[in-house]
């Protein structure tokens, strides 16, 4: 399965709107990384990887999990991209609010996850 793992910093004072906001934002950023604006009326996406065609394509499966504190949301984006893996890091008022990892294999993202709790 190809997923795509959110993590948000819950020692952020967020409401509930705020958090989902962090999460999409995130997700996202993802894509609007490997974009850029042919014209004013067109963005392209280029170098999608055959894991994010397949996501956009056929799942668009998500897991939102949770990590409390900056360091531990900034060491998993370290550990996702030193495993090549797509990493997006949001940061919002000074806050580091969350991070979107893939959409990747789930048996490359398990690893780096799976202690998190399910937000």
């Amino acid at each position: 399965m190809v997923k795509q793992v959110i993590v948000v910093n819950t020692n952020v004072p967020m409401s509930v709107g705020r958090l989902a906001a962090q999460g999409a934002h995130a997700s996202i950023a993802i894509f609007l990384d490997k974009g850029k604006w042919k014209d004013d009326s067109t963005f392209e996406i280029e170098d999608l990887t055959p894991d994010m065609r397949y996501w956009m394509d056929e799942s668009f499966t998500k897991v939102v999990l949770q990590v409390h504190g900056k360091n531990k949301l900034l060491g998993l984006a370290e550990t996702a991209k030193n495993s090549n893996l797509p990493v997006s890091v949001i940061e919002d008022d000074g806050f580091t609010t969350a991070i979107a990892i893939g959409p990747c294999p789930n048996e490359l993202v398990d690893p780096i996850t799976r202690s998190l709790s399910l937000l």
